[in-house]
């Protein structure tokens, strides 16, 4: 599995446990689930460019 395919594995899971979040009103793991995924987001879009190719 290379860098990308990982972090965008790592996106949909972040992304399903803030949906189940959302469900249980934890409006605190939320918050937490979604910056997790924003940073995830601006490493993925450093990948792409060729600004990083490994962690």
């Amino acid at each position: 599995m290379n860098l990308k395919e990982y972090l965008e594995k790592q996106i949909k899971f972040l992304e399903s446990e803030a949906n189940q979040a959302t469900e249980n009103s934890d409006e605190k793991t939320k918050f937490l689930f979604d910056a997790k995924i924003d940073e995830l987001h601006r490493i993925n879009k450093a990948v792409e460019s060729g600004l990083i190719s490994n962690l």
